[in-house]
């Protein structure tokens, strides 16, 4: 992505890639900033996703609560990424102690019987966070384990996608 950097100058899209790259890469000095960048010229759910992503990896645990909630109250719940945006909020949560609130998120937004994501991200997130907090030993919210691995039987009965066998699995 560096090498194409100048074809795209001030590009949100280019620039909320860019620093999601970075993040990845440990680079957070560089990543934050840009990230940043791409949300100020654009509040979308991809910009908004990348903030996210480093805001929880360089441990602003506050900021991303604070971030996220902000977002998510006049972002549309219809969008894909809002449910997503979702879980990372959850994670959040449980980061900072508060397991109640990663449950409330699981009840209002990621549980398959009312999620607005993809199937795939239906599943990546109910299933990541059951997992999570059962890691954490959290109790998950009430039927939520047993709720997203009937989804994952109903929706991934055959295998065949790496990304959801996993998620499969760690649903059931």
């Amino acid at each position: 992505l560096e090498s194409v950097r100048e074809a795209y100058g001030d590009d949100w899209w280019y620039t909320s890639s860019l620093a999601f790259a970075l993040n990845e890469l440990n680079r957070f000095s560089e990543s934050a900033p840009l990230a940043e960048r791409a949300y100020e010229m654009r509040q979308t759910g991809n910009a908004a996703h990348t903030v996210a992503h480093v805001h929880f990896e360089t441990g602003g645990v506050d900021a991303g609560v604070s971030f996220l909630e902000a977002f998510l109250s006049w972002h549309p719940r219809e969008a894909q990424i809002h449910s997503h945006l979702g879980w990372h909020l959850a994670l959040f949560e449980l980061a900072r102690g508060n397991p109640g609130g990663a449950n409330r998120i699981m009840d209002d937004l990621l549980r398959p019987s009312i999620s607005h994501g993809s199937p795939l991200s239906t599943l990546a997130d109910g299933a990541a966070l059951v997992w999570r907090q059962q890691l954490l030993g959290v109790e998950p919210a009430e039927n939520a384990a047993t709720e997203v691995a009937d989804y994952a039987s109903q929706r991934f009965a055959r295998p065949g996608v790496t990304f959801a066998d996993l998620h499969c699995a760690l649903a059931y």
